[in-house]
Formats: C-alpha cells, sequence, structure tokens
C-alpha cells in the first residue's frame, strides 16, 4: 500500500529543508522561496497539489542526490529505476498499430518518477527509497482510418475547402500525479501500480516487465470530456538495446550533473483499445515501437552565483526557456532507425530550416552510431491547440521535411513526417503540455509510405505561462497582487 499523504508531504517538506540549510557560500539557496514553497506543501490537500510544487524551479534542487556518473554495463541492466540518482526520470514508450480495414492506432505512454527528497533525508525517515517518490502519468491514443463513402457524400463543406481522406481522434490522458508501488523483480524486471484513487481521471494503470526488452501496460482513464478509453498493450524488443551515446551519457555526464540515456529502438508492438466511438474494444498487431529509460540531475545553477553574475551588467542575461524537437524515423525497408535532436530558442514557423543538434542511426542489427551528418529540417506545417489545463492555444509543428546527406546526385534525400492521429498532446507532471505522437514516413512527394516516425516537440509554452499552470495546479492564486506569496515570479527560474 502507498504511504498516506501525511508522509509524503513530510517528505517533500524535509527535502525542501535539506536543500534551505546546506547551502554554503557557492550554494547559497533563496531561503524566502524556499519557505514560500514549504509553507505551499503543509497546505497542500491532495497528490494533485503536492506533485505540482514538488516539480516547481528549485535551485540547488539536485543537493545531496547521487550524482550522474557514465554507466559502463549493458544498457538492459539499468532498466529498473536508480531512486536517488538526480531528481527526475521516466520510462517513455509509444507504438503505431493497424488493425482491420486499415484502421491505425497509436499510443504514448510516458511513467515519470519525481523524487521528493535527497537519499539522506528518505534514509533518516527510514522509507524504503521506492516508496519514497510520486508518480506522473502521462500519455494518450489515438487513431486514423479513411472515412466511408457515406461520410464523403454527406459531410457538409465548403466550396473551397478539400474532403479529408481521413478521420482522426486523440484522447489525451488528463493531468495525473499519483502514489504507487514499485518493485523491481530481477536484474532488469519491474513492476509498477499507480493509486488511481489520486488522480480523478484515471481508472487503473499497470507497467510489469516480466524479463529484459518486454513491457506490458494496463491503463484505463477518462478523458477531460468524461469518455472512456482502454488500452493495453505490449512491446517486445526486436533489436538489442543501446546507449544513445557513450555510456549513456547525453550530451555529457559532468561533476554529477547531466542525463543517462539508453532504448529500445525497434519494438513489436501489440495492443487492444477501446476507443470512446466505438462499442467494442479493437484489436491491433504488428506494430513499430519504441522505449526509453531516461534519467537526469537538472543542473540549475545555485542561487549564489547567479545573484554575484548578474550584478556584472551586460554580461549575464536571464538563461531563456530550453525547448526542444526529438523526432525519429522508423523505416520499413531497411529496417533502420534514426533519432534527431535540434534545441530552440524559441517557437516555430512554417518554412523556417534548422540544422539537427544531434542525429543518430541505428542500423538493421540494433547498433548505434552517432554521426556529424548535417542534417536539414524543415517545418512545413504548424498547427494551433488549446490546452486543457491553462485554456491557451500553443502552437506545433505537425509536419516536417527531414533532408539527410546521401550519395544522390542532390546531396541528400528528402523525407516528409507528418502527424496522423489528431491533436497528439500529453500532459507533463507539471501540468503543461507537449506535442507527443506517432505519424507516418513519405518520400518527398507523398506518393510512397516508407515507415513511421514520432513527433516530440517540448515546452513550447512560455516561461510565464508554464510556472503559472503549475502554481495554480499547487494551489496557488498568482492573480492576488497583495499577497507576495501567490507571486508566480519568485519561481521563475534563475
Amino acid at each position: 500500500m502507498p504511504l498516506a499523504l501525511k508522509t509524503y508531504k513530510e517528505l517533500l517538506v524535509n527535502g525542501l529543508q535539506y536543500i534551505r540549510d546546506h547551502g554554503e557560500l557557492f550554494a547559497g539557496v533563496d531561503k524566502d522561496r524556499l519557505n514560500v514553497q514549504i509553507d505551499a506543501v503543509h497546505q497542500a490537500d491532495n497528490v494533485t497539489e503536492l506533485g505540482a510544487l514538488a516539480t516547481l524551479p528549485t535551485p540547488n534542487k539536485n543537493m545531496g542526490y547521487t550524482p550522474i556518473q557514465p554507466l559502463t554495463e549493458a544498457p538492459e541492466l539499468s532498466t529498473c529505476i536508480p531512486f536517488g540518482q538526480g531528481t527526475v526520470g521516466w520510462y517513455f514508450m509509444y507504438g503505431q498499430m493497424e488493425g482491420q480495414n486499415n484502421f491505425h492506432a497509436a499510443f504514448t505512454v510516458i511513467l515519470f518518477r519525481i523524487e521528493l527528497a535527497a537519499p539522506e533525508v528518505v534514509a533518516d525517515m527510514q522509507i524504503a527509497p521506492r516508496k519514497s517518490v510520486l508518480w506522473s502519468l502521462a500519455g494518450g491514443v489515438g487513431f486514423h482510418r479513411p472515412r466511408s463513402h457515406k461520410e464523403h457524400k454527406t459531410r457538409t463543406k465548403t466550396p473551397d475547402e478539400k474532403q479529408p481522406e481521413l478521420e482522426e481522434e486523440w484522447y489525451a490522458l488528463p493531468y495525473s500525479n499519483t502514489r504507487g508501488e514499485y518493485e523491481c523483480t530481477g536484474e532488469h524486471t519491474f513492476r509498477v501500480e499507480l493509486n488511481a484513487k489520486d488522480a480523478p481521471h484515471l481508472k487503473e494503470f499497470t507497467l510489469i516487465s516480466p524479463k529484459a526488452g518486454d513491457f506490458r501496460i494496463n491503463l484505463k482513464y477518462t478523458t477531460h470530456k468524461g469518455r472512456t478509453v482502454a488500452l493495453k498493450a505490449r512491446l517486445n524488443n526486436q533489436r538489442p538495446a543501446t546507449y544513445n551515446a557513450p555510456d549513456g551519457c547525453v550530451p555529457v555526464c559532468y561533476a554529477g550533473v547531466g542525463t543517462l540515456y539508453w532504448s529500445y529502438t525497434r519494438m513489436l508492438t501489440e495492443a487492444r483499445i477501446k476507443f470512446p466511438p466505438f462499442e467494442a474494444p479493437k484489436q491491433f498487431s504488428q506494430g513499430l515501437g519504441w522505449f526509453d529509460h531516461q534519467w537526469m540531475a537538472s543542473g540549475f545553477m545555485n542561487n549564489t552565483l547567479t545573484r554575484l553574475t548578474r550584478k556584472v551588467q551586460g554580461l549575464v542575461t536571464r538563461p531563456r526557456l530550453p525547448r526542444w524537437i526529438w523526432l525519429n524515423l522508423q523505416f520499413y525497408e531497411p529496417k533502420t532507425q534514426w533519432m534527431i535532436v535540434k534545441h530552440l530558442n524559441g517557437p516555430l514557423a512554417e518554412d523556417q530550416v534548422l540544422t539537427a543538434d544531434m542525429v543518430n542511426l541505428y542500423d538493421e542489427k540494433g547498433a548505434h552510431y552517432e554521426t556529424d551528418l548535417t542534417v536539414h529540417i524543415k517545418v512545413v506545417q504548424v498547427h494551433a491547440v488549446i490546452s486543457e489545463t491553462s485554456g491557451r492555444s500553443m502552437f506545433y509543428p505537425v509536419k516536417y521535411a527531414i533532408t539527410i546527406p546521401d550519395d544522390t546526385e542532390d546531396g541528400g534525400t528528402t523525407y516528409i513526417m507528418k502527424a496522423d492521429f489528431g491533436n497528439s498532446v500529453i500532459y507533463l507532471p507539471n501540468g503543461n503540455m507537449n506535442w507527443e505522437g506517432s505519424g507516418s514516413l513519405w518520400n518527398a512527394d507523398e506518393t510512397k509510405r516508407l515507415g513511421n516516425c514520432f513527433l516530440e516537440a517540448n515546452q513550447f509554452q512560455p516561461i510565464d505561462e508554464i510556472v503559472s499552470t503549475t502554481l495554480k495546479l499547487a494551489g496557488f492564486d498568482d492573480d492576488k497582487d497583495d499577497d507576495p506569496s501567490n507571486d508566480w515570479e519568485i519561481f521563475r527560474p534563475t
């Protein structure tokens, strides 16, 4: 059974007090801000508020945690979660499959662990590390299918409107932070079950890995509109697990800060899904999927250094919000995968051309190659989505043209990747919205489908909105200007 809510509140309070009380000359902290956060934890009424408070940007959050260190063993030997190493981590899974009558389905499921206190605090409270975290579940399921002849004929359309060929729907899981039970059952196997009572929309969730490279999802939830969705899925590795950079360090492991990251890049995926428009569940098989295990130490600069450097006018400016796009290409033949990453300083517009920061190739045997190819990314289409948590509209790229250098006369081959499952958004542990969804991969003129793809657009909201949304979920009212403790500015990353 999960621990009582008051125990989790005590964990987070003690974790924040540990940061506050261990500041030294070059690890100073903003005690006023931490005290506001501690007071808010005492007042939290539920896990939703507590989880949001735990995700607020807190300088020196890594203090006391086990440092991030390069990995030396096979990736799958780190399938189990290393609690207390870094402050956040996740299992990421997606799959795209086909059923009868060209009916395609896709899912995205991300299970985040949210560390509440440094290992020393957890040990002092005599709590098992696996019980000392909250969990956040993000994801959704979608489908697309050809429109029937009847739908084409009867649908009302404007004179200039081209009849859409596909019906597309996506059902996002609403914001869900919970307690849960986690057990590492072997060298690379585990089982996790979330407490559905903590999240109003979540009805059931288990994730089980009975053997290396085998992951089984059981998820049931209601959408923001109260419609029931159920997913039973299995991802089974078709290629060995691989680090996405030497020793798993992406981009580096330096001074205990960094990200450890490995993947199964080609998973045989099958699922049984209950979609709201249909009375009976639908079965899908022979799909392609992906599995990531990633964890990190955030690396926020401590407040003392920030205050010192800000005094040097003109040399230091407020850091920009980190944004990125993460694109995967999975080819039918040859059975190769590409992972392409681009970090951004702002939103993207149509016809904007970018050069990738990181390009990884995974061959037919699963071997990984970190390349220095100059890959160009052109934004072809941008789409607006309204967030269910903030009520504001966000703009996400939903179609790209990717040009990869090769031996052709033009010096490169262009591929089109486009989203196919409606508004494939998810809601993160801080309550904000990402685009995280599958799509199709085509040749340049879109006459031949070449495989599947995945499109991620991360942290496209303005920083003001990200913090404001999280604070509202945490129970703050940022409209009360007469009370400094309700001012989101105190939580702005520095």
